[in-house]
């Protein structure tokens, strides 16, 4: 088993999923954000008016700083990600899956494994960019710890 003590300095791990209730200080620039019902739900493709997670209350007030790290424990993460990377702090994401030692890509082996960078996205893309999506913490640092092996992993 490898040593995880180093997520300790963390303000938030999220294994995979995501579990927040938080929650526009102007109207999104972000050219996917009306499909992200569970920030602002106006009843796309069927769904209830107002069932989110009422986040443009909060954003007015907050939306991360990058001194608050998030670490994203997945099945690696696309960094350099245009919705990202500015998020990113350097030097800091952890490879746990390199024959015997760590290096510091959390990059997924395959190509067409993008949960963790969904995740990352969920929790802290870079929001009024005019990029993508936004996260619920848009502002944050992110860091990735790729822990585990994609091909376990049954989509």
């Amino acid at each position: 088993m490898k040593d995880l003590a180093g997520l300790t300095r963390y303000s938030f791990l999220f294994f995979g999923f995501l579990v927040i209730q938080s929650a526009l200080l102007a109207q999104p620039t972000d050219p996917l954000y009306a499909d992200q019902w569970y920030l602002k739900n106006t009843g796309q493709d069927g769904g209830t008016p107002g069932e989110d997670i009422n986040i443009e209350s909060v954003w007015t007030k907050y939306r991360g700083t990058h001194d608050q790290i998030i670490a994203i424990v997945d099945s690696g993460i696309n960094i350099t990600h245009p919705d990202l990377e500015d998020n990113v702090i350097a030097g800091m994401s952890i490879d746990y899956n390199v024959d015997g030692f760590e290096d510091n890509d959390p990059s997924a082996d395959h190509r067409q494994d993008f949960h963790g960078t969904q995740v990352a996205g969920l929790v802290a893309a870079r929001g009024w960019n005019n990029v993508g999506i936004r996260g619920v913490a848009g502002e944050a640092g992110i860091v990735g710890h790729k822990l585990f092996d994609t091909s376990v992993w049954h989509y």
